[in-house]
């Protein structure tokens, strides 16, 4: 039987089996290893490691809010009907609708709400950031009653509302001469006064009330 094979052997392959001793096979090495297609190797990569957002995919985002942004504040400045200055304006419409009143219609250096009794309020209001201490805009004098104060958090709510009387106010003021005014910054002594009436819930439920 084996000599049977073996003839068989040469006939088809024209020599005989090779012997044992012969054969001495071949070590893989790295070169002998075939690369995987490319199609693989993305795929293998892509398992391993999600590939970053690309900047232009940053850039379209960031465009996109910023248009959304802009669009909202326009449609905000259009419905309150005054200013560009949402924040500023926000806030006078808070204090006014909290007291019953509407804004003054006409520009005024140092009051912004006028009460039915003739009390005139200057309303300052700041977009706090992580930096929670900040300085009010500039007053140019003090011809007005009541000084209210709105801070709003980033996401538009308001964090801290309040009125406190002219005289108190300006105890915390300091000249500043490239503004040709005062300022006085949001630190906790000046919001802790006592002169302050915290309105921060009134003023919350007047804003949430605007229409």
């Amino acid at each position: 039987m084996q000599n049977a094979l073996r003839w068989y052997y040469r006939a088809v392959n024209g020599r005989d089996f090779a012997k044992l001793a012969d054969y001495h096979p071949k070590k893989r090495g790295v070169s002998d290893i075939a690369p995987a297609p490319a199609a693989v190797r993305r795929s293998q990569k892509a398992t391993l490691v999600s590939e970053p957002t690309t900047a232009s995919e940053h850039r379209e985002s960031i465009s996109k809010l910023w248009f959304e942004f802009c669009s909202a504040k326009n449609r905000i400045a259009s419905a309150l009907g005054r200013s560009s200055n949402v924040v500023g304006e926000l806030a006078e419409r808070v204090v006014a609708e909290y007291h019953g009143v509407i804004p003054l219609t006409v520009s005024h250096p140092s009051v912004d709400v006028e009460l039915k009794d003739g009390t005139l309020i200057q309303v300052k209001a700041r977009m706090l950031t992580d930096v929670r201490t900040t300085a009010l805009s500039a007053f140019r004098s003090w011809n007005f009653d009541v000084l209210a104060v709105v801070l709003f958090e980033p996401d538009g709510h308001i964090v801290f509302g309040g009125e406190i009387p002219c005289a108190d106010a300006r105890r915390h003021a300091r000249a500043v001469a490239h503004v040709n005014g005062w300022q006085i910054s949001t630190t906790h002594e000046f919001l802790s006064d006592p002169a302050f009436v915290d309105l921060t819930e009134e003023y919350r439920g007047a804003l949430d009330e605007m229409c």
